[in-house]
């Protein structure tokens, strides 16, 4: 019996094929445990919906054009327990008490915030996800759903555009401004973060609709392979020693009057040229 039949035989001196085909088996069955596990909880995931109404965080008036206090801003206050952060120009959005302008969830909006800090409709929402038991960690969903306030200004829009963990642009939906409440919805694999930006109708309005009832599947968070810089830096010094191999090794020389060369080694050390 060889070595290789030994190592799988050792104890049970059981002949090598038997032994060989036996742990054939138990990787099989270790690899679809495995694969089945994991859709199991990607399914579980995916059926877990979030629903954000905004209406339990400290909301300010409905006053366009207003500094949005502190207390009123969002960023990352579901991020430790849904994956969710919120962003405008000014790095958060306000959370703004709608009434008595009915909403699909009364009485709280969430709404953008100027580059200055005030309460600014018009100015664009960013959305991104995370996981929540590391949020400096990139997650993903697979759906996501807003609705508008219900206090319609007629031809108004709002659009949703989602966007991938490299920025790309996986989709995007537009809906007219209603007084049902507008619908914005979008399903992909792979959504990090959403943009909702909207036009106004009116003339001179900085955009007129808040946005409610954020829904969202239960995010994913993104694999970071643990051997990735392992492996680039092989790849690199792989790389440099074929470099290495391929010109050989480099004789350092200088050019003398005349077309002479001349080893360095006879040069003195401050006008040597070469090349490490």
């Amino acid at each position: 019996m060889g070595d290789a039949c030994y190592k799988y035989s050792r104890k049970s001196r059981v002949s090598c094929p038997l032994n060989r085909e036996k742990v054939r088996k138990i990787e099989l069955s270790v690899k679809h445990f495995v694969v089945a596990t994991a859709a199991a909880m990607l399914f579980n995931a995916s059926a877990q919906a979030v629903t954000l109404t905004f209406d339990t965080l400290p909301a300010m008036a409905n006053s366009p054009g207003d500094t949005v206090p502190l207390v009123n801003q969002l960023n990352d206050a579901f991020v430790s327990t849904d994956g969710v952060m919120f962003s405008s120009a000014a790095g958060y959005v306000a959370v703004v008490n709608h009434a008595p302008a009915p909403t699909v969830s009364p009485p709280n909006v969430i709404a953008g915030v100027s580059a200055a800090g005030t309460l600014s409709y018009g100015t664009a929402i960013d959305i991104s996800f995370f996981d929540p038991s590391s949020p400096a960690r990139l997650a993903t969903t697979d759906f996501v759903s807003i609705r508008g306030d219900r206090a319609p200004l007629a031809g108004s829009t709002a659009t949703m555009e989602i966007f991938d963990i490299s920025g790309a642009s996986l989709g995007s939906v537009t809906d007219t401004d209603s007084s049902l409440g507008l619908t914005l919805t979008l399903s992909s694999p792979g959504i990090h973060s959403v943009r909702l930006t909207q036009s106004s109708a009116g003339f001179g309005l900085d955009g007129t609709i808040g946005f409610d009832n954020l829904e969202f599947n239960a995010v994913t968070a993104v694999p970071l392979p643990a051997a990735l810089p392992l492996f680039v830096a092989a790849l690199l010094g792989l790389r440099r020693r074929r470099t290495a191999q391929a010109h050989g090794p480099r004789k350092l020389t200088r050019m003398l009057p005349g077309g002479i060369s001349h080893p360095a080694s006879s040069i003195d050390s401050e006008t040597r040229i070469g090349v490490r």
